[in-house]
């Protein structure tokens, strides 16, 4: 199958589960602010939020060194299998740590 046809690319393995606990820890104590209840998605005729997480703000330099190995190889794939033209990750990017309730578990969402 040529990488043109696809809709999507999997990762196995990106990070260790130590450096999974490490972020988890490390954001929750240091995030920069928590995202506005007001910016969360809402219904346009109803108003209700749809959004239903918890998001904190970090900045990329404060957890590049754990990610780095994501950053690469997500630019990689989104350049040269998707044809993308990508912007380089800056330091001072904002990246939202979004934490979901879900059937009463939290699931855990990191994104630029």
């Amino acid at each position: 199958m040529k990488s043109y046809e696809l809709d999507y690319w999997h990762m196995d393995n990106c990070i260790s589960k130590k450096d999974i606990i490490y972020l988890n820890n490390y954001i929750n104590k240091n995030y920069h602010h928590k995202e506005e209840v007001s910016l969360a998605a809402t219904d346009t005729v109803t108003v209700k939020t749809k959004k239903h997480a918890d998001t904190k703000i970090i900045y990329l330099k404060e957890i590049k060194n754990k990610i780095d190995n994501i950053l690469t190889h997500s630019i990689d794939i989104a350049q040269y299998r998707f044809g993308y033209d990508i912007f380089q990750p800056s330091d001072l990017d904002a990246v939202n740590y979004n934490t979901y309730l879900s059937k009463k578990k939290w699931s855990l969402w990191l994104s630029r």
